[in-house]
């Protein structure tokens, strides 16, 4: 709806956008830009537009810009050089009643700009012009707070015949969300578009006339124009956050298409870039115009500058060539994990041949990322058996609004990689997070073993705080990861190498158990500090965490240099069943030095499956194991043979024999970091065995069910007619080895499904009923191993009620159609609520028999005169969730209808 006058306002193109209020309150903002043909009093006639909320609510929205015209209202601003308007519509705050998965807002106006080409053959002024966003609010606490993004560019643009178009909506989302472009066809209402459209390309179609545009940075791209005249097209914009859809806006724009001896300006090409948080950023901007006599001049539009300009340092200089520089002074309230835009537009001052500017433009879409800062001067310090980390405090961006929390992340080794540039976070590399959600400037890793060399980055981490309590952090990035750290404990206490199991029992079972000495230096074991004797304390414990462990062994050396005593070998073990874990305690003249980390064995188990064996191993370690190798034995050879290799903690054998015995044993082979210890460190499982069986079950049989509902239709149902018949076939490629079936049935009210069929050879089955056909069929397949398929293929029958009534009846005791009954045939009606009326609406007769009964008598009992009768009523059918499902009696749609009561012949 649009006030009109005897003028003819013509919309030649627009957008709405939305902001958020507060809780399900917005305002909208319809831009829209007009042209007349009817002069000033059209546009006066537009000071208001009307905008459809979605909800049911239709707002007056008034014109806010531009001078107050004639009619008391501000009357748009005026496109120099044109005569076109732009006109800005501001809504007031409006609540919706509550969250619903999505909202359309909406303005419909009656008239497009007459001429448009791509529509209607030309005739587009008689086209309504129709925008729409989609506001969805689903779930609120990841979406309330969402405002629609801002389309900085104004949608008409001028285009030359036989050069390329360049055009960029250049939109801005505050909230940071990510935006994908798409080309969409002009719309007239909701889900219509326009008559005729067709896009620009069509005219003429060919291999020189090509449109495109950028998803993920919205340029569009139209070479060449071939014809000119005016188009239009529309750019729908999709808003995501976290890879949910949360809204969308779209653009209906104008290009208007010249041809024009002129050529536009070209920009030379600006890279992509990105900047820490807190750093300004330069460039310089050229652009030259290939027509020596025309001026350029450089513009810049983008999210930096609408958000803060006076963070922005734009300086251009017309000419041609035409210079411009760009500065800006970005903060940590910049970090999101999108790209911001800057889109240089340059323009030249061509007069068209009707003496009015025909302006042809190039335009450069400029990528910027502002990322996080790396966390400053990581340091490590070894305290004891763990490693100390700190780092600079403050952080720089940590006074942000965004900032979350630190995460700490470790490798092993030295990586020796650097990762300054622009590449965030360290997910995908070898790096591990072993904490997150650090609030403050220290760690203390105290996960760490003896041998190994560690590697440490700090990362920091940014996202929106929902406004919801029930939401989580939106929109995250991380920052640039800190500078590595390495450090290595130092090798002042044993280590354990080995702990391999050499023989498979559950009585004598037998664990190779190594250890390196401490090495001896001024900053690692002070033998003149720390004199002898020099004993090693050797611990075991069931499982692979050594909760509780026992002394199994003490070695004492009088030196230090005869304290050589480094392996063990314990004896009389349940390998069968256990893992077990050790632990090296060393003491220096009595007085405990310290103790090396837990190592445990390789434990092996296996699960048995269909042709097949499943392995799956573990191991606690301080070392780290590179690889496992899995051995199975050979029955020919009498030994075990390598099978396969990998990274893994678990293999599956295929191809095996089922019900036949395979044994197995795991080697690893492993690594500490530190130089001068053993490597590579080679450890074995015990020995276990397994045998396939077949637990596969085969798949569902496809079933078919098949009555007499649709074949017998005018004749009274017999026993033969209650019966539901069963077919099936199954597939043989996914079971092959089907003995049997079992049919299972559920009847409506019952709760659950029972078997009515065990183990059938046939693969047909039929189910004879009595007054019923509903209810729920499935059936199973059964292998020769005994496993039954699912239910997957479940299929369900209702009652095909059948109930049709005669118009007439005779009831003369001559036995022949004495009573008013349906007709024969009918069927799985359980009652009705029929009343019979007189001609003068007087109640004569009514019941809930479904056979109805009646012989021509009144309530009293007293026969009545021949005549007409109306009925009318309802009957009732049983459905298979038990209900019982009201209709209407037929004929009549409003559910009754008339009887002839006839006694004379």
């Amino acid at each position: 709806m649009s006030l009109k006058t005897t003028f003819a306002t013509h919309f030649m193109a627009g957008e709405i956008t939305y902001e958020y209020l507060g809780p399900l309150t917005y305002r909208a903002t319809i831009t829209a830009y007009l042209d007349n043909d009817g002069g000033g009093a059209a546009t006066s006639a537009q000071d208001t537009v009307y905008l459809n909320w979605g909800d049911g609510t239709i707002e007056a929205v008034p014109r806010v810009n531009g001078p107050i015209g004639s009619s008391g209202a501000p009357s748009g601003e005026l496109i120099p050089g044109t005569e076109i308007k732009k006109c800005i519509y501001e809504s007031v705050a409006h609540t919706y009643p509550g969250a619903l998965p999505f909202y359309v807002i909406s303005i419909k106006e009656d008239n497009r700009r007459n001429g448009i080409i791509n529509i209607a053959n030309g005739n587009s002024d008689v086209v309504p012009f129709y925008l729409e966003d989609t506001l969805k609010y689903l779930p609120p606490e990841l979406f309330e707070g969402n405002s629609s993004p801002i389309l900085l560019n104004n949608p008409i643009d001028y285009a030359n015949v036989l050069d390329t178009f360049y055009h960029n909506p250049n939109a801005f989302d505050i909230d940071g969300d990510s935006l994908y472009y798409d080309l969409v066809p002009c719309m007239q209402d909701v889900n219509a578009i326009v008559p005729q459209y067709e896009f620009p390309d069509q005219f003429p179609a060919g291999p020189n006339n090509n449109i495109s545009i950028n998803h993920y940075t919205g340029e569009f791209i139209w070479a060449t124009p071939q014809i000119p005249a005016y188009y239009n097209i529309a750019i729908r914009i999709y808003e995501y956050r976290e890879g949910l859809f949360i809204g969308s806006v779209h653009r209906d724009m104008l290009i208007i298409v010249e041809d024009e001896d002129n050529d536009p300006p070209q920009i030379v090409d600006i890279q992509d870039t990105c900047v820490y948080a807190g750093d300004t950023i330069n460039i310089n901007i050229v652009a030259t115009d290939p027509n020596l006599g025309d001026i350029v001049t450089i513009a810049a539009a983008g999210g930096p500058i609408q958000s803060d300009p006076s963070r922005i340092v734009f300086n251009s200089i017309d000419g041609n060539p035409a210079n411009a520089s760009f500065q800006w002074q970005t903060i940590c309230d910049d970090i999101r994990p999108t790209d911001y835009q800057i889109v240089f537009k340059a323009s030249d001052n061509h007069i068209g041949s009707g003496g009015t500017p025909v302006p042809l433009v190039d335009l450069e879409t400029w990528s910027i990322r502002v990322v996080g800062p790396p966390p400053d001067s990581l340091y490590v310090n070894v305290v004891g058996n763990d490693i100390q980390l700190n780092w600079t405090d403050p952080y720089k961006c940590f006074n942000s609004q965004y900032f979350q929390y630190f995460s700490v992340w470790r490798k092993y080794g030295c990586e020796n990689i650097d990762r300054l540039g622009c590449e965030t976070g360290l997910e995908g590399t070898d790096y591990e997070m072993i904490a997150d959600h650090i609030s403050t400037y220290s760690y203390l890793d105290i996960d760490v073993d003896r041998g190994n060399i560690y590697s440490y980055r700090i990362v920091a981490h940014f996202g929106t705080t929902p406004q919801s309590t029930n939401g989580s952090v939106f929109n995250t990035s991380e920052s640039i990861p800190s500078h590595e750290v390495c450090v290595e404990l130092p090798l002042d206490l044993p280590v354990i190498t080995n702990v391999s199991v050499e023989e498979t029992s559950q009585t004598d079972g037998i664990i190779f158990i190594q250890w390196s000495k401490p090495r001896a230096a001024d900053d690692l074991l002070d033998t003149i500090q720390d004199t002898a004797p020099y004993v090693y304390e050797l611990y075991r414990s069931e499982g692979f965490d050594g909760t509780s462990f026992s002394l199994i062994e003490t070695f004492t050396a009088s030196t230090y240099h005869g304290f050589n005593d480094t392996l063990f070998y314990d004896s009389l073990l349940n390998t069968v069943e256990n893992p077990y874990s050790y632990k090296v305690v060393f003491k220096a003249n009595g007085d405990t030095m310290g103790e090396t980390s837990i190592a445990s064995s390789i434990f092996l188990s296996i699960q048995s499956s269909d042709q097949s064996l499943i392995l799956s191993w573990q191991e606690n370690v301080p070392w780290v194991n590179d690889t496992f190798t899995i051995f199975r034995y050979n029955e020919n050879t009498l030994v075990f043979d390598s099978i396969n290799i990998t990274e893994e903690h678990s293999f599956i054998d295929l191809g095996l024999e089922n019900d036949s015995l395979y044994c197995y044993k795991i080697r690893s082979k492993g690594k500490y970091f530190s130089s001068g210890l053993i490597n590579p460190i080679i450890n074995f499982s015990q020995e276990t065995c397994g045998t396939p069986i077949d637990t596969m079950p085969p798949c569902a049989p496809n079933l078919v069910l098949t009555n007499d509902c649709e074949i017998v239709t005018n004749q009274i149902w017999t026993a033969n007619n209650y019966q539901n018949r069963l077919s099936w076939k199954t597939d043989l490629n996914c079971a092959n080895d089907v003995e049997s079936y079992n049919v299972y049935f559920k009847a409506p009210l019952e709760n659950s499904f029972s078997l009515i069929e065990r183990e059938t050879l046939d693969t047909f089955y039929l189910h004879q009923r009595t007054n019923s056909l509903a209810g729920c069929y499935y059936i199973t397949a059964i292998d020769n191993a005994g496993n039954e398929s699912t239910d997957a293929d479940t299929l369900c029958v209702e009652n095909c009620a059948l109930y049709n009534l005669p118009n007439v009846f005779t009831p003369n005791g001559d036995g022949d159609n004495d009573y008013f009954i349906p007709f024969p045939g009918w069927r799985f009606v359980e009652k009705v609520e029929m009343k019979i009326f007189g001609r003068w609406g007087n109640l004569v007769f009514q019941t809930q028999n479904p056979a109805i009964l009646w012989n021509g008598t009144d309530i009293s009992g007293k026969e009545l005169k021949d005549g007409i009768y109306l009925y009318n009523g309802f009957y009732y059918v049983r459905k298979l969730d038990g209900s019982l499902e009201q209709r209407k009696l037929p004929p009549n749609k409003r559910g009754g209808g008339f009887v002839h009561l006839i006694r004379s012949k």
